[in-house]
């Protein structure tokens, strides 16, 4: 089965989807779709299917978690961005990310891969994606660095995380993940995040702050010429 994503179908001007792998059957059913995509666990049997309908390994996400059980928060004192700072959070997102799926398909180009994050953040100003924004500030007020949380019914999830690369190395990464932990302490939820297996530097800051790893999930891309 293929769903149409229209997220994507407007930011491609294209006809995008999501697949279920283990609901197709033949190669014909992708032919109205110039972009599907699809996630599977990482089985072999989900490599071979996937291989032999055309579909391209994108990612292989790395899913990790922290269990909220006896840890001794402290106080929220961070920030929380308003639809003041929107255009600021967008453009770090725009300029942020290297490591994801979408940039590192040589099928997407990257203006493309970037203006799915900096529409990812402007989804979460207009209402349609996430929970809080957490954001840290230069000494002269800039947006440096956000967090965007999304509460499901089992987790509290850090949705998307990025620091202004003229700062990093300076602990505003973990910083913000430490708002997000006290902003939900007496949330009876464990916290997760995911990532992609070569982004090693993100791997050992999460792991430095206590996420363990929890599951490896293949991400699937296919591509039609239309």
């Amino acid at each position: 089965m293929i769903t149409r994503d229209n997220f994507l179908s407007q930011l491609f001007n294209k006809n995008c989807g999501n697949a279920k792998l283990e609901e197709i059957k033949e190669k014909k059913e992708l032919e109205e779709f110039t972009f599907v995509y699809s996630k599977s666990a990482y089985s072999q049997e989900m490599s071979i299917k996937a291989k032999n309908l055309n579909f391209y390994l994108a990612e292989i996400s790395v899913n990790l978690i922290f269990k909220n059980d006896n840890v001794n928060f402290q106080s929220f004192e961070g920030e929380l961005a308003n639809n003041s700072n929107a255009e600021e959070i967008e453009n770090l997102a725009f300029n942020s990310f290297v490591f994801d799926r979408f940039h590192k398909d040589p099928n997407i180009p990257n203006s493309i891969a970037s203006e799915i994050k900096k529409q990812w953040v402007r989804n979460f100003f207009l209402g349609k994606r996430g929970d809080k924004c957490f954001i840290k500030r230069s000494s002269d007020g800039k947006v440096i660095g956000f967090l965007l949380s999304n509460i499901t019914n089992e987790n509290i999830k850090i949705d998307l995380l990025a620091v202004d690369k003229n700062h990093r190395g300076r602990g505003l990464g973990k910083s913000l993940i430490n708002d997000f932990f006290n902003f939900y302490r007496n949330q009876n939820k464990n916290f997760m995040v995911s990532t992609q297996i070569d982004n090693s530097r993100s791997i050992r800051i999460y792991e430095s702050i206590g996420f363990t790893k929890l599951s490896n999930q293949l991400v699937w891309h296919h591509t039609n010429e239309n």
